[in-house]
């Protein structure tokens, strides 16, 4: 009986409210008062710690947040101090050079750990401008995955669209490879305005599991 007791007092104070503990605590049967005593107030301790615990959080998270909200560095135009314009509502009909965003050319780039490619589209994406890759431009093996490839491949790819009359361009990157900004590094260095830079790198969510290590 006394196990079973103190049983039930201690499963109340895990997951029962401060006025239920002494309730339970009170119908307990004489024989054990005293130990049931201590251990619901004990658990009355331990439940008012986390309550102050849970509410010191809750206070100072909501605190940030006034304080993140009320940060001059937001403008409610969209553009901050460092130049950066964030996307709205009215962004792709927004004219860039006398061009809608959402017509303007697309290239996208794919960075994998091996290679580099690089393909220019219209804004449907059906019809394709240029294509290049590490490959293509000579690099060989293990150099193919190298930001200097990826930086060489970008400059010439660049080069070719800036000759069709094209300056502007909206960027998709893909991939985790190191030329994902080196890409970017060079069509700016021939010459490209990259307006947008849109991240579709996939993320599995509830993937297959994936293979055992390389044993070395």
């Amino acid at each position: 009986m006394l196990q079973r007791s103190l049983f039930s007092v201690w499963r109340l104070s895990q997951r029962l409210p401060r006025c239920l503990i002494v309730t339970t605590a009170q119908k307990i049967s004489p024989t054990c008062t005293d130990i049931s005593r201590r251990l619901s107030t004990s658990a009355l301790c331990l439940v008012d710690r986390d309550y102050q615990s849970k509410a010191h959080a809750i206070s100072s998270s909501i605190a940030r947040k006034e304080e993140f909200v009320d940060s001059s560095s937001i403008n409610v135009a969209g553009l901050t101090e460092a130049g950066i314009v964030i996307p709205t509502l009215e962004t792709h009909s927004s004219l860039i050079d006398g061009v809608r965003y959402d017509e303007l050319p697309i290239i996208h780039i794919h960075a994998s750990l091996n290679n580099t490619i690089i393909t220019v589209t219209d804004h449907t994406g059906k019809k394709h401008i240029a294509k290049n890759s590490c490959g293509m431009e000579g690099f060989k093996n293990v150099k193919k995955s190298t930001a200097v490839a990826a930086q060489a491949t970008g400059h010439t790819v660049g080069t070719v669209v800036l000759k069709k009359g094209i300056r502007n361009v909206r960027a998709v990157v893909k991939g985790l490879g190191v030329g994902r900004l080196a890409t970017l590094k060079g069509l700016q260095s021939a010459g490209i305005n990259v307006v947008s830079i849109s991240d579709r790198t996939h993320v599995p969510h509830d993937a297959p599991r994936p293979r055992k290590p390389r044993r070395i």
